[in-house]
């Protein structure tokens, strides 16, 4: 599997790994592949799974948001206290302004953001936790954000429109796009929010839908008569006949 993964030097098959790793799991469930042992975790890779746990447990993060955190508080903690234990007792102001701004030298605005909301995350974390006594949250630096310096962060109306109009709704593909971009535009869902729909959301006799937002909370929304008509045509008409309800 590894020479499979490994074949084109510098190139990254993004779905393979994950389809691997599902097949690694049946494997096992078969008794194909012998279960390893998990390695013992490090000093720091045990408070980094605490922290993990807070943010699913307490904070109700998504797996898919996870990795926006956890790796740059590793990096912090493995880079500030290498082998040894961590002793949070000991952080202080230069300690987390001095790694934001060596990261920021390297990272993109858009991931230097991620990176001090993650530490300010994990430090008042430590501080809720018991692990430190001063809030160092408040020390991590914010991002400069010049204008025009970024993608816009929203559409005007008419963009908007001329998007939709140039959808070719007479194909399967593009009658399904003007369906995600009038629930995008219209109810202003984001992408995962639309990713996450079941059939069982929409109420068409009430005319409301229920969306999954961040947090694992529910938000009930009016569903207008565009958008209905929009998502009942792709589904009535163009939609694959499959078993899923997604």
């Amino acid at each position: 599997m590894r020479r499979f993964l490994d074949r084109d030097p510098g190139v990254v098959h993004y779905p393979e790994p994950a389809s691997i790793r599902r097949l690694v799991l049946i494997l096992r469930g078969m008794g194909v592949l012998k279960t390893e042992p998990p390695p013992a975790l490090t000093s720091v890779q045990r408070y980094v799974a605490d922290y993990r746990r807070y943010l699913v447990d307490q904070r109700g993060l998504s797996e898919r948001s996870l990795p926006n955190y956890i790796s740059f508080v590793e990096q912090f903690l493995s880079e500030r206290f290498g082998e040894n234990e961590p002793c949070f007792v000991g952080l202080c102001a230069s300690d987390v302004t001095t790694f934001v701004r060596e990261q920021a030298e390297t990272l993109s605005p858009g991931r230097t953001k991620l990176l001090v909301t993650a530490l300010r995350s994990f430090l008042r974390y430590l501080l809720h936790q018991g692990q430190t006594t001063v809030d160092l949250a408040g020390c991590v630096p914010a991002v400069a954000c010049w204008p025009l310096s970024e993608i816009p962060k929203s559409l005007s109306a008419g963009i908007v429109q001329r998007i939709l109009r140039q959808q070719d709704r007479s194909t399967a593909v593009g009658c399904r796009n003007f369906a995600i971009l009038t629930l995008l535009a219209r109810l202003g869902l984001r992408a995962g929010e639309v990713v996450a729909l079941n059939l069982e959301d929409l109420d068409w006799e009430n005319g409301v839908i229920r969306v999954r937002r961040k947090g694992r909370h529910w938000t009930q929304l009016p569903l207008p008569p565009d958008v209905g008509e929009a998502v009942a045509t792709y589904l009535r008409s163009e939609r694959p006949r499959c078993s899923s309800r997604c």
